[in-house]
């Protein structure tokens, strides 16, 4: 599986994009970060060659999150607010 597989793993739920979504976006991409780290380090002590198009697909996924674009909920709240006001 390469860079330009689309493939999901079959045991991922469906909208389990790497994209998060909902309220605590920030949170959920760190904890995405967080995670896939932690997985991508498990799979690397398992020292297995068989395992390195996971650890593949893993490391795109956290440079995708890494670029995440984050919402500016203060200049959001600020222009919601001059909208109120106005």
């Amino acid at each position: 599986m390469g860079a330009s597989s689309n493939r999901r793993h079959p045991a991922a739920p469906r909208g389990s994009g790497v994209i998060p979504s909902g309220r605590g976006g920030e949170r959920d991409v760190i904890g995405a970060i967080t995670a896939l780290n932690a997985a991508n380090k498990r799979l690397h002590e398992l020292n297995d060659d068989r395992l390195l198009s996971i650890r593949e697909s893993i490391s795109n996924q956290i440079g995708v999150l890494k670029n995440f674009p984050y919402p500016d909920w203060v200049g959001i709240s600020l222009d919601l607010d001059n909208i109120l006001n106005a």
